[in-house]
């Protein structure tokens, strides 16, 4: 979409924490500076996972099409108590945990088409900034040393919660280890923890320790992005506690903002049920990706708004399938008329067509414009589509020059959405030689071989593609 298109069309995100839908200005303007938190891993990624990286990665992409450098930090938790249990359980250390892990949750990101991250820090390897930290809230009254670790003051900490309207008074304990006892507050969270035997450790100004969870994200944003963000995201479960005491211990330290904006997924549920490793009810990425592919689950994914939950379904899968083959029909069928070569005069159908084209895109950019509106942009996606494969039935003889504009939008607004972007030199191989296997069967027909032209036809049918001889000449669909 060209910069002038989109100047009348205002970016407005749900912000978790005013609860409302706000216009987007960035701190600097053109550049976006965005933080997600990243998986632990001490396990392969499942489909709920997927979801939490396919609904950043689209913010980042339609960030990207309205025109803004964007910063995208997303990390590795690779310590913490989740990973010591495991590396236990298999008699490994935890960096060698880690490491496979991570091997294998890139492989599963890759093969949904997301894009890699500005940089993906793992928290292990910032530990020094956790201590900093920790260091300048003790001095700040905001933090306080025990023998089990040290401790955010959560009463210190005007309004703590008020993002998930978090009662402190009704709170109970939200430390899985550790003595709730010896912590001046029930609710108070640990910075950092004391190693016990046999575990991970640095050494510290308060004796041997590891960090706890929150002070990790803390410490890897402000590191990579500075004191107050643009952004910040995760999982809805991540809202509180970790993005309040993220919000707590950050903003003690600096006395800043910590990010203008929250943003928060849905969740993926399995009869109306998150589906999550503690109850047992997930699916891994690579478990569906036997079945389906990639750009499957990505478009599954993306028919529900990413604030939305997300029911679960082998029958969604199929349905989402089934779209993913007209969207590569269509995609092919406009590789190959942009290749063609002719004299032939534009016709109003395609003159139509093309003004649809920009009206079309300005619709799209309309929707996600409006908090990321994917399943509103899928449904004008569908709309250029009917229209562009009524065009194709109707109009073949006209010169490739005059597809291109068309073509170009309609790989845009695919590219945003993170479809087809790595099969598309593939797409582009396969039409060339469907118009050398038309020409073929073209030729056998002008001979009045009707044995080859029909085996050819035959052939293709039964590898699912369909073709129709139209105004005396022939098109190809998949079936």
């Amino acid at each position: 979409m060209q910069a002038e298109e989109q100047a009348h069309i205002t970016l407005q995100v749900y912000d978790t924490q005013t609860h409302s839908i706000r216009p987007f200005k960035p701190l600097e303007k053109g550049i976006v500076r965005m933080y997600v938190c990243g998986p632990t891993v001490y396990d392969n990624a499942h489909v709920g996972h997927a979801r939490s990286q396919i609904a950043f990665d689209i913010i980042r992409r339609v960030l990207e099409y309205f025109g803004y450098k964007v910063y995208y930090v997303s990390n590795y938790t690779d310590i913490d108590d989740k990973m010591i249990n495991r590396a236990n359980e298999e008699g490994i250390s935890v960096p060698e945990l880690a490491k496979r892990i991570i091997r294998s949750v890139e492989d599963d990101f890759r093969s949904l088409g997301i894009l890699p991250p500005t940089i993906r820090p793992k928290a292990t390897e910032h530990i020094d900034d956790m201590v900093e930290i920790v260091k300048g809230l003790i001095d700040k009254g905001y933090a306080y040393v025990k023998e089990s670790g040290v401790y955010f003051r959560v009463q210190k900490f005007e309004n703590y919660g008020k993002m998930t309207n978090f009662n402190l008074e009704e709170s109970q304990s939200v430390e899985e280890d550790g003595n709730p006892l010896e912590k001046e507050h029930r609710a108070d969270f640990a910075l950092m923890k004391k190693s016990k035997e046999g575990e991970p450790y640095w050494e510290t100004p308060w004796g041997r320790m590891r960090p706890g969870w929150h002070i990790e994200c803390s410490a890897m944003s402000m590191h990579y992005l500075g004191e107050t963000l643009d952004i910040h995201g995760g999982g809805q479960d991540l809202a509180f506690p970790h993005h309040v005491n993220e919000i707590a211990q950050s903003e003690a330290y600096t006395g800043k903002k910590f990010s203008n904006y929250f943003l928060h997924n849905g969740f993926v549920t399995i009869n109306k049920e998150k589906m999550s490793k503690s109850l047992k009810n997930f699916f891994t990425i690579k478990e569906v990706l036997q079945r389906f592919d990639g750009d499957t689950l990505r478009l599954f994914m993306l028919q529900a708004h990413y604030r939305k939950p997300l029911e679960y379904s082998k029958e969604g899968l199929e349905e989402a399938e089934n779209q993913m083959k007209r969207f590569k029909t269509t995609l092919e069928q406009l590789v190959a008329r942009t290749q063609k070569k002719g004299h032939f005069k534009k016709s109003k159908a395609l003159e139509k067509l093309a003004e649809k084209g920009v009206m079309y895109e300005n619709q799209f950019a309309k929707a996600l414009a409006n908090d990321f509106n994917t399943p509103e942009a899928l449904s004008v996606l569908h709309s250029f589509v009917k229209d562009i494969n009524n065009t194709i039935r109707k109009e073949t003889e006209n010169d490739g020059t005059f597809w291109v504009d068309i073509s170009l939008r309609y790989k845009r607004m695919l590219s945003v959405l993170g479809l087809f972007e790595q099969t598309e030199e593939t797409s582009e191989t396969f039409s060339g030689l469907m118009d050398l296997l038309l020409q073929i069967r073209q030729q056998a027909r002008s001979e009045k071989n009707w044995e080859m032209a029909d085996h050819i036809r035959d052939q293709l049918k039964s590898l699912g593609i369909v073709l129709e001889d139209v105004k005396g000449t022939t098109v190809w669909k998949r079936q």
